[in-house]
């Protein structure tokens, strides 16, 4: 189950860096740079919630077999 979750957030992190990447060339002056910025803090977020998921089943797989 975390292995799942694992891949929805990085799918999730790369989707949006590179629909904010996109959509940042695509509308050069239209819109702020702010509002970009914001896009690739938000999927820096998920990148970051992905590397700690990835941890946590690293860790866990790791003290499984000193339970058994």
């Amino acid at each position: 189950m975390v292995q799942v979750l694992s891949y929805t957030l990085a799918t999730g992190a790369a989707a949006g860096f590179g629909a904010t990447s996109d959509m940042r060339s695509a509308s050069e002056g239209l819109i702020s740079h702010n509002f970009f910025n914001r896009g690739y803090a938000a999927s820096a977020l998920v990148l970051l919630g992905f590397v700690c998921a990835a941890f946590l089943s690293i860790f866990s797989s790791h003290a499984l077999p000193k339970k058994v």
